[in-house]
């Protein structure tokens, strides 16, 4: 996963296909800042700042309690899909057991010779 040390993003980010928005943690932002920004870089100022007060801002406790619940739900379906390939191997052994047996019973019926 990324990392929310940065102020501001400018863009979208995408870590592993996975979409992190751009996010503020500073409350306010220093307007300031971004104008200088907008003007280094060329962009309209106007648009630019419109866009920066369309920016959620998040504090580091929302941050890390979503991170701490994206974990849990990682966790559950990580344990989900471990019993479900448990659940399939067992399947396969017993319908491997199932066929010997099925082979073994046929054998046993069929065979003219005393066992």
């Amino acid at each position: 996963m990324g990392y929310c040390h940065a102020d501001f993003y400018r863009k979208p980010a995408f870590c592993d296909l996975l979409h992190r928005p751009a996010l503020l943690r500073r409350h306010p932002p220093d307007r300031e800042f971004f104008r200088a920004q907008a003007a280094r870089y060329g962009f309209d100022e106007k648009k630019y700042l419109a866009a920066l007060d369309k920016v959620p801002i998040v504090s580091r406790d929302h941050i890390h309690n979503a991170m701490t619940d994206l974990l849990s739900l990682v966790k559950m379906i990580t344990e989900m899909g471990l019993e479900n390939l448990r659940l399939v191997q067992e399947i396969q052994q017993r319908d491997k057991l199932e066929q010997e047996a099925s082979c073994l019973r046929f054998l046993v019926k069929n065979t003219r010779d005393s066992i």
